[in-house]
């Protein structure tokens, strides 16, 4: 929606084409612009909750979060490594571990200890479906 912002033409076409979806009752209710600011007095969701004009949208990640966001960006080059080994390893690669910097490198094995981890869960599910028993605890 973010995308549309303004544009309550588009934002309805995203709700039809999505109805399953959450859809941000500020926007539908109120206005198309309201991510960014609310177009007057609105009650919340809860009792007592109350957003003046002119106030950020209290779901808008993008304005609400936006210290959290800025923290985050400092990770980016960090979450982007993750990433990419992640990928490789569901594809059943491996990078050279010789290329790797040091940083990298612990990057990659805890990506990978990631993954033996979700392997092992999935068997101990099949072991457990396959004998009657329950094979984890939730």
């Amino acid at each position: 929606m973010y995308a549309v912002l303004g544009d309550k033409d588009a934002q309805d076409e995203i709700r039809l084409a999505t109805p399953k979806a959450q859809h941000c009752f500020f926007l539908a209710r109120h206005s198309p612009g309201s991510c960014e600011s609310l177009p007057y007095e609105v009650e919340g969701l809860y009792p007592g909750e109350i957003y003046s004009e002119g106030s950020v949208c209290p779901n808008n990640p993008y304005q609400a979060g936006k210290d959290l966001w800025e923290r985050v960006g400092r990770y980016a080059r960090v979450l982007e490594i993750f990433e990419t080994f992640k990928d490789v390893i569901n594809v059943g690669g491996s990078p050279d571990l010789s290329m790797l910097t040091p940083e990298e490198f612990v990057i990659f094995k805890l990506v990978q200890q990631d993954r033996r981890n979700e392997d092992f869960k999935v068997q101990a599910e099949m072991f457990g479906a396959m004998f009657g028993g329950k094979a984890t605890d939730e």
